[in-house]
């Protein structure tokens, strides 16, 4: 790796520099910078193109209409969330995997604002006080799947006893716990698909 400075684009200029160590021959610029602070975690892109930002209590789209390298605005499409860690598209629906349930976001006009949501997946495994709190979606359109990875509560843990992190009070065993969940892509078919997952 070797230091590469960041590339800021003039409506950035406020950032201060900074310097990324990179591979040779890669470079990085801005492309977004969120109105308010928050804890950016994954993106997806929809099938028009537009960058989806999973922003833990909130989504955000990103549109590069004229494909310059830079969001030409930042959309709100949905807010009020519980650490919003992993979103995905599926037949033209937003899914957004919360710390309890999995949420999908239809946006009928394709104005990116998603008019109608509902809880696709609900009761997943959480506790109070658990470390591992992010959810990560994905789907397998081949197989007609989705699968939603689920933490285990504690990082020094057994699965068969559990406890809160912060307070080392047990919790319930769940077998959900450092699993990974699949479902039909209706939502039904729960079943545990793999197990050992940490986060």
């Amino acid at each position: 790796l070797q230091p590469v400075e960041l590339e800021i684009p003039a409506q950035f200029g406020d950032l201060p520099p900074i310097t990324l160590n990179l591979p040779p021959g890669f470079s990085a610029s801005v492309f977004a910078v969120a109105s308010r602070p928050g804890r950016a975690r994954m993106m997806a892109f929809s099938s028009q193109g537009v960058l989806h930002l999973a922003h833990a209590t909130r989504i955000l789209a990103l549109p590069d209409r004229d494909a310059d390298g830079v969001a030409d605005e930042v959309i709100e499409v949905a807010s009020g969330l519980m650490w919003t860690n992993s979103i995905a598209f599926y037949n033209g629906d937003l899914y957004a995997a919360e710390t309890d349930k999995v949420i999908r976001y239809r946006d009928a006009d394709g104005d990116l604002v998603y008019e109608e949501q509902e809880i696709f997946i609900d009761d997943l495994p959480w506790a109070e006080g658990a470390w591992h709190t992010s959810r990560a979606i994905a789907f397998d359109e081949i197989n007609e799947k989705v699968y939603v990875a689920i933490g285990s509560p504690c990082d020094l843990c057994r699965s068969e006893k559990p406890f809160r992190a912060a307070s080392l009070d047990r919790l319930e065993p769940d077998p959900e716990w450092d699993a990974v969940l699949e479902f039909n892509t209706d939502g039904t078919g729960r079943r545990i698909f793999a197990t050992g997952m940490r986060n």
